[in-house]
């Protein structure tokens, strides 16, 4: 059974503990200094736009300015520590991977992608493709939505309540996905083994193929094995369509929600437009890391 992407990403993090420190370091600074942006422009809206005060604008678009370059700067070595992580990772995989298969005798070895080594090193090129820092980054982020949804309800309680259970429902839409793709994929891996298999046949023995008349069997089995492989494929880009479809509009209509909250709020005086307004960009910032998650999900998973 193919192990799940949470299982390899917490056993490389878990492989080099202080580096996985930093990373969650990097992470927490990076997503605290990710607020300024919307307290930047709840602050603008309420002082500066009904006051005028110049001052308070200068001084709110330093400090905003600021943050966002520290915000920048840890997630830039954040991305740098990941990509480290895992290049390390990436060669004792690929090393240890093309030593076993070095060293075992031919025939015996079973790969994911195919019937032998060449099945496995795809695997691992697989591997190194999908785990990489953007997942990584992607994979600590998620839990700080959180954050951006408690601010939400210091800001407006029933709006916090609202935006909760939007991310539940995405979340649970994209878990859902992820376990029918997952399904499909290991539906589909014995006919895509078998179909390299025929690759292997024609490489390593075309002329006794030839040689025996072999080669009108071989291509009956290949336009079977491909027609079913056409089929899988297709449900794949539906599985995958619908995901990214969904990622797309679920944030219109979150914003869609939380304006039409607000706006009511705003004129029964429970809230201002300033704190209605950074609201939606909180609550954006909150989706984005479920979305994103869930995107490359999908992307490892037909790895």
């Amino acid at each position: 059974m193919k192990p799940s992407r949470y299982s390899i990403l917490r056993k490389r993090l878990l492989a080099h503990p202080f580096t996985t420190f930093e990373l969650i370091l990097s992470t927490v600074f990076a997503n605290i200094l990710a607020l300024a942006s919307p307290i930047f422009v709840i602050l603008v809206l309420n002082h500066y736009v009904s006051y005028g005060i110049e001052t308070t604008l200068i001084t709110l678009s330093v400090g905003v300015i600021i943050a966002l370059i520290f915000e920048y700067a840890f997630r830039r070595a954040r991305h740098k520590l990941a990509t480290w992580l895992n290049q390390e990772e990436n060669y004792k995989l690929a090393l240890g991977t093309f030593g076993l298969c070095n060293s075992a005798k031919q025939g015996s070895m079973t790969g994911a992608n195919g019937g032998d080594c060449r099945g496995l090193m795809q695997s691992v090129n697989a591997i190194e493709s999908n785990f990489n820092a953007t997942t990584i980054g992607s994979f600590l982020d998620t839990p700080f939505s959180t954050l951006f949804v408690l601010v939400i309800g210091l800001i407006y309680l029933p709006l916090g309540i609202v935006v909760t259970l939007f991310l539940l429902f995405a979340y649970l839409v994209g878990r859902i996905q992820q376990r029918r793709l997952n399904k499909l994929m290991e539906t589909a891996r014995p006919y895509i083994q078998a179909k390299n298999t025929l690759i292997n046949q024609g490489d390593f023995a075309g002329d006794t193929i030839r040689a025996f008349n072999g080669q009108y069997k071989i291509m009956q089995w290949w336009q079977e094995h491909e027609s079913i492989n056409i089929k899988f494929r297709y449900l794949t880009e539906m599985i995958q369509g619908f995901s990214q479809r969904f990622a797309s509009t679920s944030q219109g209509f979150l914003s869609v929600i939380v304006v039409i909250i607000g706006a009511m709020a705003v004129v029964d005086g429970q809230m201002d437009i300033g704190s209605m307004i950074g609201i939606n960009i909180l609550a954006a910032r909150a989706l984005a890391p479920i979305n994103q998650l869930a995107k490359l999900g999908s992307n490892i998973a037909t790895a």
